[in-house]
């Protein structure tokens, strides 16, 4: 049914106004900005503090106490490199940012086969680490749906459910901000661009995580991550509640259908000895494509965060 105020775009991958895209563009802002403060702004307090927890906790496992601190603000962040490539006829036309996607791709599929070899007990055992790529997609679109309906709907504890908590935070801050007074209705029309191959995964990552410095018999967890490219049509509106007839109506000019690609970040933590999850899936951002000026970015802040890191371990090692 066409609806006024409809949005088209003209191919798969086009930029095209979402329904919540300050939402989700805050999102991502948030997950780049904590894993950048994780990584190069850890003070003498927060080495203090870590020291502190890392002998309790070195205590607990000598005394044979289980270990099950999983924290996960910890696994929850957006790996660098997230790369979603833009299609064919608008792939940047640069040597380096064509090296880089290749070396990426190929980097994060080897890491994927040796993780998965490692988790076989022995040689002739089964590995432990079961991928089940055949339900990611039907996993991120029911996800995605479940997301807008809390969205609309106002529900923040399904949100906590199904989102990470930066993602869950920013949506409950634009639920908060509303008129009072005001309700949304959300659904998705259908699905676009089927022959294209949408949806489909478009980045999967597999990393180990560092462990606590303080507790060697703590191993890091590992960050599986994946990246669901979903075309849609979502139709919105917003109702108010009027005195006169006391009931709900439709705001004039309030309904928008639109055509939309979003990439749906999916995050998971396994546990570094059984190859086990420590939680259910959850969306922690919706990303963009790589463009050439974001991929130089990401460099960049990668090269002075190793470079940081290096200085670090010198002053500690007395070599600096």
């Amino acid at each position: 049914m066409a609806v006024a105020g409809a949005i088209r775009t003209s191919r798969p991958g086009a930029a095209a106004v979402g329904l919540w895209q300050s939402t989700w563009r805050a999102g991502e802002r948030i997950q780049w900005q904590q894993h950048v403060r994780r990584i190069a702004a850890i003070d003498r307090h927060t080495m203090d503090r870590q020291r502190k927890a890392g002998e309790r906790r070195m205590a607990r496992t000598q005394r044979g106490g289980a270990e099950s601190d999983h924290n996960p603000l910890r696994t929850q962040i957006l790996l660098p490199m997230t790369w979603v490539r833009p299609p064919l006829s608008r792939f940047p036309r640069s040597w380096d940012y064509l090296k880089a996607y290749i070396t990426t791709k190929a980097r994060d599929l080897a890491t994927r086969i040796g993780i998965e070899f490692s988790s076989k007990p022995t040689f002739f055992k089964k590995r432990l680490y079961k991928a089940h790529t055949r339900k990611l997609v039907p996993l991120a679109k029911a996800l995605h749906i479940n997301m807008y309906e809390a969205v609309a709907k106002g529900d923040k504890a399904t949100l906590r459910t199904v989102c990470g908590t930066a993602m869950a935070d920013s949506f409950v801050r634009l639920i908060e901000s509303r008129l009072p007074g005001r309700k949304y209705g959300w659904e998705l029309v259908r699905y676009n661009w089927k022959a294209w191959g949408y949806p489909r995964v478009v980045d999967h990552k597999l990393i180990p995580s560092a462990g606590d410095p303080m507790n060697p018999y703590k191993p890091g967890d590992i960050i599986r991550q994946v990246v669901v490219a979903i075309a849609s049509r979502q139709r919105r509106v917003e109702y108010e509640f009027t005195r006169e007839s006391k009931e709900w109506r439709e705001v004039p000019g309030s309904e928008k259908e639109v055509d939309v690609v979003e990439n749906v970040v999916l995050n998971q933590a396994l546990d570094r000895r059984t190859f086990a999850p420590l939680g259910e899936w959850k969306i922690i951002s919706l990303v963009g494509e790589m463009t050439p000026e974001k991929f130089r970015e990401e460099r960049d802040l990668l090269k002075l965060i190793e470079d940081r890191q290096a200085g670090e371990m010198e002053k500690r090692m007395g070599l600096k």
